[in-house]
């Protein structure tokens, strides 16, 4: 089963899917332990920019993955090997992974997207093509 729980305009819902397709705000964990992290999403003149809260993965544990114009962001983590002087006592979690894709809109610079990951937030910045950025012209009436 899976919730869903929006708390938007359905306005703010129409320009988000308009910019990055359709996506949901869904938070929902099953029984092997998958979850979809929470993300804020940003836009800028120049450039959008994803940011996902992904808390105790490290950055050799993260996965960014461009397919056509899905870009999917995906964890996987495994439990640590008891040392052989340990005995496990209580064991309350096991793997854990995490998965979250945003389609993308056509005119980016897939070419120069960045991403950083610093105290559990993973940022994305995608920057737009030329051709997206508007530039403002007064234009002169003849």
């Amino acid at each position: 089963m899976k919730l869903t729980h929006t708390t938007h305009s359905p306005g703010f819902s129409k320009l988000i899917e308009e910019v990055f397709g359709n996506y949901s705000t869904t938070n929902s964990l099953s029984e092997t332990n998958s979850a979809t992290p929470l993300a804020n999403i940003y836009e800028k003149e120049e450039s959008h920019k994803i940011e996902l809260v992904l808390p105790g993965f490290n950055k050799e544990e993260i996965k960014i993955e461009l397919k056509d114009s899905l870009l999917t962001v995906s964890t996987e983590k495994h439990p640590t090997e008891l040392h052989s002087d340990e005995k496990l006592i209580r064991k309350e979690f096991t793997s854990s992974s995490l998965s979250r894709s945003f389609r993308l809109p056509k005119l980016v610079d897939i070419e120069n997207i960045d991403a950083k990951h610093e105290n559990g937030i993973l940022s994305i910045v995608i920057p737009k093509k030329e051709e997206e950025i508007k530039k403002n012209k007064l234009i002169e009436i003849a």
